[in-house]
């Protein structure tokens, strides 16, 4: 018993020093993030370096100051992980501007915010339309998580956590704790665990990650969703394009939708990344809605390198962003999508 207790002892020790604390993510002193009444969270105004006096990842923004493209979307349109002008939506005003391609400046502002569902997108889009009056709208449509739409980011003690995942967490002096068990019993077992005893919490996960890796290779790999199985996971996420078309319509502002597809570590894209856009793009062409997808020039271009996702990130790297501001950038032209904006501005 006491060679038992020792050696748990010095596990706990060397599992302290060595390792994270299991589950544990800290609040932060200063959030990025404030609740919002109607969006769940919003970025927080005026941080310095971050955001604008909005609550945008942009510069200021001038008082009469025109508005070219507004582009709203989530954590890709935000550019996570990148400076600001690596982000597409800079990386487009800044080749707009540098090609002379209209008289006068184009300002292309960013109105993404992070972990956003696309309700939570159109939401942003209504309020942001209304204060700056763009002369086109390009939404970023993440459709892999269509989910977010009924189960969305929402505020947490100054986290963004998905609301369906905020039952697995529990508060702690200066952070949360978060588990992936649902059985309450283990679920109360990993909580104090993760509380008092280290090493403990850690078998406790390794156990329950080798259980789930056997539970799938014994399955096997599931066959693929039939086009009508996509078309039903996406129905919310198709309902929220429509409500922004519609809001574009009623204010003669050209919709684009930019489709946004995750790289995997492997450099391969997943088959169902293709499905899902199939069906977004058929419904943007049955309403007249212009899109954007540069998942062929990634897949053409990656020749199996992950090069168009951060090192340890799924989000796009730079040279993503760049392709993707590229090709919009040509669609744009191509169907004469800014001077058409801007005369349909100026005739309202």
């Amino acid at each position: 018993m006491v060679s038992l207790f020792v050696s748990l002892a010095v596990a706990e020790v060397f599992t302290r020093v060595l390792l994270p604390r299991p589950g544990f993510q800290k609040i932060p002193t200063h959030s990025q993030i404030i609740p919002h009444p109607t969006r769940e969270f919003s970025y927080a105004p005026n941080n310095p370096g971050f955001t604008n006096s909005l609550g945008l990842r942009d510069d200021p923004i001038g008082p009469g100051e025109k508005v070219d493209i507004l582009a709203v979307g989530d954590s890709f349109t935000v550019g996570g992980g990148l400076p600001l002008e690596d982000a597409w939506p800079s990386q487009l005003e800044s080749s707009i501007n540098s090609a002379s391609i209209l008289p006068d400046h184009v300002r292309v502002v960013n109105g993404a915010v992070a972990a956003y569902s696309l309700r939570q997108i159109r939401l942003m889009t209504e309020e942001l339309a209304q204060q700056l009056k763009p002369k086109v709208i390009v939404a970023g449509v993440f459709s892999s998580r269509y989910w977010r739409v009924n189960d969305p980011y929402i505020y947490f003690h100054g986290l963004a956590i998905r609301r369906s995942e905020t039952q697995n967490m529990k508060v702690v002096n200066g952070g949360v704790i978060y588990t992936e068990f649902r059985s309450s019993w283990l679920k109360s077992l990993d909580f104090f665990f993760a509380d008092h005893f280290y090493f403990g919490a850690h078998i406790l996960r390794v156990a329950r990650s080798a259980a789930k890796t056997a539970v799938d290779y014994l399955r096997g790999n599931s066959s693929q969703p039939t086009s009508s199985d996509v078309e039903k996971l996406l129905t919310p996420l198709l309902g929220e394009i429509e409500k922004i078309r519609e809001l574009c319509a009623s204010s003669n502002i050209p919709l684009v939708v930019m489709l946004v597809n995750e790289q995997d570590e492997d450099g391969s894209f997943k088959p169902i990344e293709k499905q899902y856009n199939e069906v977004v793009k058929s419904f943007c062409r049955d309403r007249g809605v212009t899109v954007v997808d540069p998942l062929p020039i990634f897949e053409e271009s990656a020749g199996g390198k992950p090069i168009f996702r951060q090192e340890h990130d799924h989000h796009w790297s730079s040279l993503a962003q760049k392709v993707a501001a590229k090709e919009l950038l040509r669609v744009l032209m191509q169907e004469n999508i800014l001077t058409s904006g801007r005369e349909r501005q100026s005739n309202k």
